[in-house]
């Protein structure tokens, strides 16, 4: 069954249109990271069969804004466990933060909605690539994130 085309009202819209066309983007990087991973027990769960889980948390909030330019920050967490197990086997960490510039007065209900949607397309290749890395330098099974971010956080 074809999905019902829903018109928004221009305008509430428009507005926060212009806002994205005079976005610019400057740059992104890692702030801070951590891991840990208990290796005697991971290595006996998996070699006993035992289901481990994947858990993976995400916050993202405007950390500061100016005149012109603000910065968006974006911390990750992702855990793996057995089912019945309180404590994590791993445990993974990161802090991103991206600055943005804009060429029009900034309004911060645009930024901070910015902040909850659009900015995680910025984010989600870099902490991709990050997780990818630090589970593969940690000798343990890699982790492989999904190309979208469409799971529950």
């Amino acid at each position: 069954m074809p999905k019902k085309k829903v018109k928004s009202s221009p305008t509430a819209t428009e507005p926060y249109k212009n806002f994205l066309l005079s976005l610019k983007f400057l740059g992104l990087g890692l702030d801070s990271s951590s891991a840990s991973v208990d290796r005697i027990t991971l290595a006996d769960d998996r070699s006993a069969g035992h289901a481990i889980e994947t858990g993976f948390g995400a916050e993202y909030k405007v950390l500061t804004q100016n005149a012109g330019r603000f910065v968006i920050g974006a911390s990750y967490s992702i855990t793996q466990k057995k089912k019945e197990a309180t404590e994590p086997l791993v445990a993974i960490s990161a802090s991103f933060s991206a600055l943005f510039e804009l060429s029009s007065t900034p309004d911060p209900a645009q930024i901070e909605r910015f902040s909850q949607n659009e900015a995680r397309l910025f984010f989600w290749p870099y902490l991709r690539f990050y997780i990818s890395d630090i589970s593969t330098r940690m000798s343990i099974n890699q982790i492989l994130l999904p190309l979208t971010f469409e799971f529950k956080a």
